[in-house]
């Protein structure tokens, strides 16, 4: 009999990792050059202009004209099959879409969970920290609260940096010691 490693990490009912699925997809991502962002944006543009009904008119139309509109030559079959083809795209997005939606919920859970129970511990380290006997804590306490500022800083100089817009963490007040009140988990 071999020994079999239990894997506590959560599966979908068909036994695959969702996220591990996810990061196999994106090992082939990197070879696929995306067009970029304004580019893209014109090609909505072009799609909002010519929705799918009016492009199945215009290869019915086509069809029943030779295969051209006013000479312009229409290839009615592979103007199907490229439609046929945008559904299962369309699918395959909404898919992947759903996925995403699933992966973010996950890691809000898990992360909300431990920052509760990391802002608890905090909490209740500084509120022994202020008692007279707990005064050996002062040091950690404060510790703790200056590694979750200099977190925060760092996230909002990379949320700046992503949308091109410029922060300064408290409007530029001083720093001062955050206290967060205990609640319970």
């Amino acid at each position: 009999m071999s020994k079999r490693k239990i894997s506590h990490k959560k599966q979908s009912s068909t036994g695959v990792d969702p996220a591990a699925a996810v990061m196999q997809v994106a090992r082939v991502l990197p070879a696929v050059v995306l067009a970029p962002m304004n580019v893209r944006n014109e090609m909505r543009s072009v799609v909002g202009r010519a929705p799918t009904a009016f492009i199945t008119l215009v290869a019915k139309t086509a069809e029943e004209n030779g295969g051209s509109i006013a000479a312009v030559p229409v290839d009615a079959t592979a103007t199907r099959d490229a439609l046929a083809k945008l559904e299962h795209l369309r699918f395959g997005v909404a898919a992947a879409r759903a996925v995403s939606r699933y992966l973010e919920h996950e890691v809000l859970l898990v992360a909300s969970g431990l920052a509760q129970q990391a802002l608890a511990a905090t909490s209740s380290l500084e509120a022994l920290a202020r008692s007279p006997d707990g005064r050996i804590f002062a040091a950690k306490a404060e510790e703790l609260r200056a590694a979750q500022r200099k977190s925060g800083r760092r996230h909002l100089a990379k949320h700046a940096k992503d949308t091109g817009v410029t922060t300064t963490p408290n409007n530029g007040a001083a720093d001062k010691p955050a206290t967060v009140a205990a609640t319970p988990s």
